[in-house]
């Protein structure tokens, strides 16, 4: 039987990449991401929710961001205000350092007439930067979004074809592609079994059939070019699935 994951009860069953949790005293928690801190505190037994999530960059009367009774829903709440590095935001999109600070230069752009809206702290960090909270949530939806979508069109893997019943038959109405059983010889000869009344070798996929001045030809799906006698030939041959 499958085990149903729980719940968190607590923070510090809640995992985020790049963030550490910790219980300071009895009634609270801390969130710490790259060197910046925020905190949340069990009110248990308020209505208005277990936790309150509390940042100091929260930008609201007494920092506070939210109160709610899902422990997930408190963390990332404070997360999205605390800022991140480029290199953690890279780490856990998956992709280089470089294409979050190419994603947060467009969104320095877009966000050029909101002053309140900051994409990047001052801190001057060698191939990194430092960014704003907001900013790196914009950022990670942007690289999950790209992600969906260039998975949606990669082309999905056809299953390679595999033979059904085989028949001892004629191949007159027999349309590519079909498998043909026999062996390889040296010199990459192939030879179509011969034994009526049994089959013999191992199926090969055909995928071009033709008939030239009374003659039958094929072609493999690697391109050989075989040769298949009159129309009168019999061979053991199989549907492709």
């Amino acid at each position: 039987m499958t085990a149903i994951p729980t719940a968190p009860l607590t923070p510090g069953d809640v995992v985020r990449p790049g963030v550490k949790i910790r219980k300071d005293g009895h009634m609270k928690w801390t969130v710490e991401r790259d060197g910046h801190m925020a905190v949340l505190f069990d009110e248990e037994g308020m209505k208005r929710g277990r936790w309150a999530a509390w940042s100091p960059f929260a930008g609201t009367p007494q920092g506070i961001v939210l109160f709610t009774d899902d422990v997930e829903a408190a963390v990332d709440a404070v997360l999205a205000t605390l800022p991140a590095l480029a290199s953690t935001v890279a780490k856990q999109a998956g992709v280089t350092i470089a294409e979050v600070l190419e994603e947060a230069a467009a969104l320095a752009e877009e966000w050029k007439d909101q002053p309140r809206r900051l994409v990047l702290h001052a801190k001057v960090l060698e191939g990194d930067a430092e960014l704003s909270g907001p900013a790196a949530l914009v950022i990670l939806e942007a690289m999950a979004t790209r992600a969906a979508e260039a998975a949606a069109q990669e082309p999905t893997a056809e299953a390679a074809p595999t033979p059904g019943e085989p028949e001892w038959r004629t191949l007159k109405g027999v349309s590519a592609p079909f498998f043909l059983f026999g062996e390889e010889h040296e010199g990459g000869q192939f030879a179509a079994a011969g034994d009526r009344n049994q089959v013999t070798g191992k199926p090969l996929l055909i995928v071009r059939l033709w008939t030239d001045h009374g003659l039958r030809f094929a072609e493999d799906e690697n391109g050989r070019e075989l040769y298949l006698w009159g129309a009168a030939a019999k061979f053991w041959t199989a549907p492709a699935q």
